[in-house]
């Protein structure tokens, strides 16, 4: 019997008071009791709770709140539950947002390629709106997943939201299958191909297989890392020391002599080389293997 009575009780207690604002109003209070309608509507009671979370205010301090603004306390009040309500999320609106973000940050179309979310945190926030910045995307390379730290956010307030994910989209991406030297002209035996999650936040695109092999890293990498467009340059098509063919313009003529490359360069690049006959030095720019020319100057210019 004291059970059923408990039960009773319990099921006939009012739902608590919902707060959106920071404070606890007297026209909150007014609306479970009749006497704090004589105080000004803003007058504050105290702080609400924590975004999501509740409080229950005693008879005994209702009756201190009363007292304290000059009100008339009666013994028979109730306790009173507040709550403020705080962020509710679905996994429909969080990976919406995703897609959002993804597309307008990164330009990539992660809605085709599909993502799965596996977590989502969230702290004491307002239900306000998701917020999803660059630099909040990070990385998790032990297990191939995303973590995204933003935010809830409404007017000036905010709560912290992190949502752990892993996007479905793959690619094959080239890695070094030993250490690799700054400098060094790749062989077919210093990279593989690795099945990978596609990256959108770091745009980087992984060369075609085919244009590896005798191509020079910029700087040293690791066993396994990642080789990309960005660490690759050509080899050069002239070494220090190598004879090479010298050709230069007079009018419509074309005149070819011996010379020897003074330094190295690449397609496009000028350099220094001595001519064979006269031992002059002559600036030149390499246009093929062992092949280099004199560019012609602009007029009114000296070679």
């Amino acid at each position: 019997m004291p059970i059923l009575l408990l039960l009773l009780s319990l099921s006939a207690a009012p739902p608590c008071l919902v707060l959106s604002h920071p404070q606890i109003r007297a026209a909150d209070l007014a609306t479970r009791i009749d006497a704090f309608a004589a105080l000004p509507p803003e007058a504050s009671i105290g702080a609400s709770p924590s975004f999501g979370s509740q409080r229950t205010l005693s008879a005994a301090q209702l009756r201190q709140f009363a007292i304290s603004l000059g009100l008339s306390a009666t013994p028979a009040w109730p306790d009173l539950c507040v709550y403020r309500a705080g962020a509710s999320l679905n996994q429909i609106r969080v990976t919406e947002t995703l897609h959002e973000a993804f597309q307008s940050l990164f330009g990539f179309d992660s809605a085709a390629s599909g993502l799965t979310i596996l977590e989502t945190r969230l702290g004491p926030a307002p239900p306000g709106q998701i917020i999803l910045e660059r630099q909040g995307l990070q990385f998790q390379y032990s297990t191939s997943t995303y973590l995204w730290q933003g935010r809830v956010q409404l007017d000036q307030l905010s709560g912290p939201l992190t949502i752990r994910f892993r996007l479905h989209a793959r690619t094959t991406r080239p890695v070094a299958t030993r250490p690799l030297t700054a400098g060094h002209v790749l062989a077919a035996s210093d990279w593989r191909l690795e099945d990978f999650p596609v990256r959108p936040e770091l745009n980087q695109k992984a060369p075609l297989p085919t244009t590896l092999t005798g191509k020079v890293l910029r700087r040293s990498l690791p066993k396994a890392s990642p080789i990309s467009t960005q660490l690759l340059t050509e080899p050069p098509l002239i070494e220090p020391g190598e004879k090479v063919e010298l050709w230069s313009s007079a009018g419509q003529a074309r005149i070819r002599t011996e010379a020897t490359a003074r330094g190295k360069a690449r397609r496009g690049e000028s350099l220094l080389v001595r001519i064979h006959e006269n031992q002059q030095l002559v600036r030149a720019v390499a246009v093929d293997p062992g092949r280099v020319e004199i560019q012609a100057s602009p007029r009114g210019t000296k070679p």
